[in-house]
């Protein structure tokens, strides 16, 4: 047993752990979803030699993936957060916005979220 840092005794599993507990059915199409993922990542790594295209890539693929599990009420993008006072983050890879998200761009080009 190891000891947690939230004074619970042990660890939660690791999500891999987790996976032989579950329904095979589940278990099974999270793998195959963790396979088209490393696809991903593995084609990026093998087409371009830039790194700012192959995780340009990835992140594509991986906001694809966002956007097929998230509820429906959530969009997926990439961009710039932009705060009460005007003050801009840099850009940023993933975004996970709301329906209230006044500001909507076409997908896969960044977009100014509000936050």
């Amino acid at each position: 047993m190891s000891a947690s840092p939230h004074g619970r005794g042990r660890d939660p599993p690791m999500i891999s752990d987790r996976v032989g507990l579950m329904d095979p059915r589940i278990a099974d199409a999270f793998k195959a979803q963790e396979k088209m993922l490393r696809a991903a990542l593995d084609y990026a790594r093998a087409m371009y030699e830039h790194r700012g295209n192959r995780g340009a890539s990835v992140e594509v693929a991986f906001r694809e993936f966002l956007g097929r599990h998230i509820p429906r009420n959530l969009t997926v993008g990439t961009g710039e957060v932009i705060d009460s006072y005007g003050s801009r983050s840099g850009q940023i890879d993933v975004v996970i916005a709301n329906e209230d998200q006044p500001l909507v761009s076409p997908p896969h080009e960044p977009g100014l979220f509000p936050g």
